[in-house]
């Protein structure tokens, strides 16, 4: 909630304070770079290389799914956009 209150300048200076702490503790480095990741959603501007060093750290963290998983939600986001084409809405 301090990232939401904090002026741009601030804001960028504890997202990056928490992304070097958790470069320097790897037994904590999970807990403070997804904290981070979750304060973004708080900041409403930001400086874009701040925000790009954050996501790239969560990146990480999140697993990537397998590669068949990813071919069915290609197929059925591609089966869905041709079904809904000329529908009205």
């Amino acid at each position: 909630m301090a990232v939401g209150h904090a002026r741009e300048r601030e804001r960028g200076e504890l997202l990056r304070k928490l992304v070097v702490i958790g470069d320097q503790r790897p037994s904590q480095r999970r807990r403070y770079h997804l904290l981070a990741a979750a304060s973004l959603e708080n900041a409403t501007t930001l400086d874009p290389a701040v925000r790009a060093e954050v996501m790239s750290r969560a990146a990480f963290l999140i697993p990537r799914p397998p590669e068949r998983r990813r071919r069915t939600w290609r197929r059925r986001a591609r089966w869905s956009s041709m079904c809904c084409r000329g529908r009205p809405t």
